[in-house]
């Protein structure tokens, strides 16, 4: 069998520890970014519940002691980083059935909707509590944090694989290229063979056993 027709172990080493590389950054690409997204808006829905809780209790209490409500609503827009709605509620709107519970959240593009359960003022009047959270802000450093991750999962798999491949191309291939090429000399043109040192068990085995084959009993 020619040996020029064989691929080369370094070569396969490479390849291997580029799909190596590959795996881990696919991987990370793969779960990452849709766990730190799921984990960043369970976060920002937990403050919106929080905030839209103290508002609506603010509200709910401005309404039942018949106080000037709009003056309140200015006061708490601006102190809170939420757009906040409120307007009339048709009553057969919010019967119990309709498991309003402690309100409810959705995700609009970058906005984060939470709508409170109706409130009722002195007068029997049902009122709809709406705010809006911007999560722009938050969905650009979750993608910053992404790319942070896949750059450190990049680097990281990158020197791991590199050292690897350093680590086995300086102990076990070079000495032994440098056994192979000297005994091919031996052959060729005779004399004694100038072995390298031995730079591991394995080499130092594949070193005696060349000595012993330049050098035939008898």
């Amino acid at each position: 069998m020619a040996v020029s027709g064989l691929p080369s172990f370094e070569r396969r080493l490479v390849q291997a520890l580029a799909a190596i590389a590959l795996i881990a950054i696919a991987g990370t690409l793969a779960i990452l970014p849709y766990r730190l997204y799921e984990r960043d808006i369970r976060n920002a829905q937990l403050h919106a519940h929080r905030t839209s809780g103290l508002v609506h209790a603010a509200l709910e209490r401005a309404l039942e002691q018949g106080s000037d409500v709009e003056a309140l609503l200015e006061r708490l827009r601006s102190i809170s980083d939420a757009g906040i709605r409120l307007e009339p509620l048709p009553a057969e709107t919010a019967k119990p059935s309709q498991g309003w519970g402690r309100g409810r959240s959705e995700v609009d593009g970058t906005t984060l909707i939470y709508i409170a359960p109706p409130l009722r003022g002195a007068d029997g009047k049902l009122w709809l509590l709406e705010m809006q959270h911007d999560i722009a802000i938050l969905k650009r450093d979750s993608v910053r944090l992404i790319i942070d991750l896949l750059v450190a999962v990049l680097v990281g798999s990158s020197v791991f694989s590199a050292g690897i491949f350093v680590l086995i191309r300086g102990g076990l291939l070079r000495p032994m290229r440098r056994i192979t090429d000297e005994l091919e000399r031996v052959a060729k043109h005779g004399g004694e063979p100038d072995l390298p040192p031995p730079s591991s068990r394995e080499v130092a085995a594949f070193r005696q056993a060349a000595s012993r084959l330049s050098r035939p009993e008898g």
